[in-house]
């Protein structure tokens, strides 16, 4: 399950290309021969292996700033296990960095209709809200990613932000 950990301590820690995020995406890296060896089994041989190498894979490219390759990968990883919450959110993460804020909007509405406190999510969520000027509903997900995590300084500064503008 550490695999699953990966991205959203790149996105905690870091925006893509900073010195964590890089060292956290060469974590994923490493990976990278499993990766490719589990995409060419079929699904019914593996299809939460394979799942998880797709997402892994968007992992990588979402890493490197491939967010359109990274968005094929999570679809894959969907489209196999479509109840997967963080394929979600990582397509959500990818889509927002392409600026397409519904889309992503709705990506990590469902992450969180699949696990309503991943506070990750939920300030990511807030985040495409603010982009598009909804500041009143980005600062409801703001709030309910303090809720679930009261030390989540990151959702603290996204609210203040959101009140400023």
């Amino acid at each position: 399950m550490l695999i699953g950990l990966i991205l959203p301590l790149c996105l905690a820690l870091g925006e893509e290309g900073s010195q964590e995020s890089t060292y956290l995406a060469s974590l994923a890296e490493e990976n990278e021969n499993w990766v490719s060896v589990s995409i060419n089994l079929s699904p019914e041989d593996a299809g939460e292996i394979v799942s998880e190498a797709w997402y892994m894979e968007g992992i990588i490219l979402l890493a490197r700033g491939k967010n359109g390759g990274a968005i094929n990968c999570f679809n894959n990883s969907i489209d196999i296990d479509p109840n997967r919450s963080i394929s979600w959110f990582g397509k959500g993460e990818a889509l927002r960095r392409q600026n397409r804020y519904s889309e992503a909007i709705g990506c990590f509405s469902e992450a969180i209709r699949m696990n309503p406190n991943d506070s990750a999510a939920w300030d990511n969520k807030g985040l495409a809200l603010s982009d598009q000027g909804r500041h009143a509903d980005a600062i409801k997900c703001f709030d309910e990613t303090i809720r679930i995590d009261p030390k989540n300084t990151k959702a603290l500064n996204n609210k203040g932000w959101s009140l400023y503008k």
